[in-house]
């Protein structure tokens, strides 16, 4: 009796804790995006000639397609740097405090560097830092999405939003009915 009181006690406790909303920042891991790279396995199989062929058309899907210190944009490889015209402007601006809204009927303002995760862990989010830009430019705004089964990362990609745009449809390979959204609403401009 003792030992299904003690589990009735943790199972409450898992689920009352998993309910918390947590907002991450970057000093809780690591925002390399080549460290869990690292850590994940390669493939036991080698690729046929027509696999290749289908990946390459397909740009990426995931972090692990892209080499060196590139990672997985909306499907491209690049590097945020890239998304931004940082060069011959006159004036240079930023942003912070990002106001999201999520699919799960979440809203939140972020600064760059921190986010938050959806059901329970296993799809993490964070708003990636990046460099000044030009004045005038549209503003670009990256998510890292990091999704975990039970605490493994299973991939990693990049998603870009305007301002009121509605992000791609996110999933995951570990839940079929998983289907995760976000609009960036506004962000706080600073320009020198």
């Amino acid at each position: 009796m003792k030992i299904l009181n003690l589990i009735l006690v943790l199972t409450l406790a898992l689920i009352v804790v998993g309910c918390q909303e947590v907002v991450i920042e970057d000093g809780d891991e690591d925002l390399n995006p080549d460290s869990s790279m690292e850590e994940e396995e390669e493939s036991e199989t080698e690729p046929s000639e027509s696999q290749e062929n289908e990946d390459e058309s397909l740009g990426c899907e995931g972090n692990s397609d892209c080499t060196g210190n590139e990672v997985c944009i909306d499907n491209e490889c690049g590097t945020v740097a890239q998304l931004y015209k940082t060069e011959g402007c006159q004036e240079t601006c930023n942003f912070n405090n990002v106001n999201i809204t999520t699919s799960d009927d979440q809203s939140f303002t972020l600064s760059r560097g921190k986010g938050s995760y959806t059901a329970a862990g296993a799809l993490e989010w964070k708003i990636v830092t990046g460099p000044d830009y030009c004045s005038g430019e549209d503003i670009i705004v990256p998510l890292r999405i990091i999704k975990k089964n039970f605490g493994e990362v299973l991939s990693e990609e990049y998603v870009t939003v305007g301002i009121d745009e509605l992000s791609k449809e996110i999933t995951h390979s570990a839940f079929e009915d998983f289907k995760f959204t976000f609009t960036v609403k506004d962000v706080e401009e600073t320009c020198e």
